[in-house]
């Protein structure tokens, strides 16, 4: 009996002490800048840092992450000082002057919304293929792009698109945020989709370590 109640007291103390080294995420968070190989590494706030990376641009350039990143592989030395090459596609983002950048669809996308919940905007290539009425038997295809809104939900690692049958299957964790939702118009549903974004990302906080 007494073993169960040491243990459940040291379980008890590393979640209170957790919760003691870790904030509530704020737009005055300051992230330490440099590049995220996974999603833990953001949650954490241990990115790779640019004194790591090794690479022919100068670093004192204000946008020097955003070049790296440019490069198909990038190169950096580990916490043993031993070099490592990484194919840009592994990165899951970076952080450069105070702004989030996440990977998706071969590009870097800037992260307009932080929480629990990431919001962002994505350039997609979609084609479209239609009959030539003049060749029965001659297709055409015609390639366009056009920006979209994405989620990153940071709890279960995954993009969604930010429309509506989405977030209203997303937003359904939240009981009460859900109810109050659903007695919304379409419309009004439509217009408010930022809104019950940044409630929910209040309800449930991105909790970061303290620096």
């Amino acid at each position: 009996m007494k073993k169960n109640l040491t243990i459940n007291f040291f379980l008890i103390s590393l979640v209170g002490l957790s919760q003691v080294n870790s904030v509530v995420y704020t737009r005055d968070y300051e992230f330490s800048e440099g590049l995220y190989l996974t999603i833990n590494q953001f949650k954490n706030n241990t990115p790779i840092n640019n004194t790591s990376i090794v690479a022919n641009i100068s670093k004192n350039s204000v946008d020097f992450l955003k070049q790296v990143v440019q490069e198909k592989y990038i190169v950096y030395r580990d916490t043993m000082g031993i070099e490592q090459k990484i194919q840009t596609t592994e990165i899951w983002g970076y952080t450069q002057n105070r702004m989030l950048y996440i990977y998706y669809n071969n590009d870097f996308s800037r992260v307009n919304v932080i929480g629990t919940l990431l919001q962002f905007t994505a350039l997609v290539t979609t084609t479209a293929s239609f009959m030539d009425p003049m060749y029965s038997n001659y297709g055409l295809s015609t390639t366009t792009e056009e920006l979209r809104l994405f989620i990153y939900d940071t709890q279960t690692e995954k993009t969604i698109p930010f429309d509506l049958k989405s977030f209203t299957t997303l937003i359904k964790r939240d009981t009460e945020l859900y109810d109050q939702f659903m007695k919304l118009g379409k419309r009004e549903k439509y217009d408010s989709q930022f809104i019950y974004l940044r409630k929910y990302n209040e309800k449930h906080p991105l909790m970061l370590p303290l620096k």
